[in-house]
């Protein structure tokens, strides 16, 4: 089974208090994106909102280049907090 992730399309916009914001589009649905569209660590630096259209530009391809290293299996989501071992598992 291949991996099954396919990553939002990711625009810029001007939003209604004069900043530039990053959108994220999947099955239809734009939302504003935003730290929870983040996968596998290390996690880029993105700024969400940006004073200028070239710098929402910008992140939006550095946020492009991060979902599609994802995508492509070159980074993984990788379990961090430890877990207490079940009865099946002694």
């Amino acid at each position: 089974m291949g991996n099954s992730y396919a990553p939002p399309v990711i625009s810029t916009c001007l939003d209604d208090s004069g900043e530039f914001i990053l959108l994220a589009t999947s099955h239809g649905r734009t939302a504003i994106a935003g730290e929870r569209i983040l996968r596998a660590e290390p996690w880029p630096s993105i700024r969400w909102r940006t004073d200028t259209q070239e710098e929402a530009e910008q992140e939006a391809t550095k946020l492009r280049a991060y979902l599609d290293e994802c995508a492509s299996g070159k980074r993984k989501d990788v379990v961090t907090i430890a877990r207490a071992r079940g009865w099946w598992e002694d």
